[in-house]
């Protein structure tokens, strides 16, 4: 266990509070306004943006309607982190949360959170995803990893054509 100067033992949440205090103080005003904020943080850090947004969900807003063509900024999905943080922004504008891991985006892709499938996922710079988003051994996760294959296959099940570019 770490100490601090004082010697005292610090406790894991201390130490979880301060890593992610950068997340925490920017969201603390509210929703943020302006898209790919979450970019430049680390794939940890990624996972905590995703967990910090379904806080700001805005409950009065109804689905977009079936049929509606979302644009996902696909250039810093460099991670299964950087995809649902995108896809949050794609649907739900900047700060929007559609899921934060594959069962969150199953439950997700039946509505209520902004989009009402079928719908239309125009993902810009897919080749980032592509080249990123490969079969192996997800060691953060400790499971296989999430490819853009899977990805694509959990999209058609739910009828949302994805137009990759």
């Amino acid at each position: 266990m770490r100490t601090d100067r004082q010697g005292r033992a610090d406790q894991p949440w201390q130490r979880r509070w301060t890593w992610n205090r950068g997340i925490l103080d920017l969201w603390f005003t509210g929703r943020p306004t302006e898209p790919n904020l979450w970019a430049r943080y680390d794939r940890r850090l990624r996972h905590e943006w995703a967990g910090v947004a379904p806080a700001h969900r805005q409950f009065d807003v109804p689905d977009q309607p079936a049929g509606t063509a979302f644009d996902l900024d696909g250039r810093f999905v460099t991670d299964v982190e950087g995809f649902y943080c995108a896809i949050g922004e794609a649907i739900n504008g900047p700060g929007g949360y559609f899921g934060w891991n594959l069962d969150a985006l199953h439950d997700r892709l039946r509505g209520r959170w902004g989009a009402q499938a079928p719908f239309r996922l125009v993902w810009h710079a897919s080749a980032v995803a592509r080249q990123h988003l490969v079969a192996g051994y997800d060691r953060h996760r400790n499971a296989p990893a999430v490819t853009l294959d899977s990805l694509l296959q959990m999209f058609a099940e739910h009828g949302v054509e994805v137009d990759l570019r």
